[in-house]
């Protein structure tokens, strides 16, 4: 585990959520809360591409963040400030 102090959070939140900076990491888990919480487990359901084309490439069995990034700006973005959220991702060994 790394802790890091962030002198710049407003452009580490930016490289988060709209640039593709951290699409490669794996998404553990994520919670973001607004008017109600929302969760999502980051374990990938291979059963839902099942059939499907699209099948994606994951060898932690976790999502990566670019499959979900824009649904959680999408949350966080509006009027108001998220009361809380919270972003746990796993870097790939490769």
């Amino acid at each position: 585990m790394i802790a890091l102090r962030i002198l710049n959070i407003k452009k580490l939140i930016a490289s988060i959520l709209v640039k593709p900076d951290f699409d490669r990491y794996s998404l553990i888990e994520a919670q973001i809360t607004t008017f109600c919480t929302f969760s999502i487990d980051g374990r990938l359901e291979r059963d839902f591409f099942e059939g499907s084309e699209e099948q994606p490439s994951s060898g932690s069995g976790y999502i990566s963040w670019g499959m979900v990034r824009e649904r959680c700006f999408d949350i966080i973005r509006g009027k108001r400030t998220p009361l809380s959220f919270k972003f746990v991702f796993f870097y790939p060994p490769d």
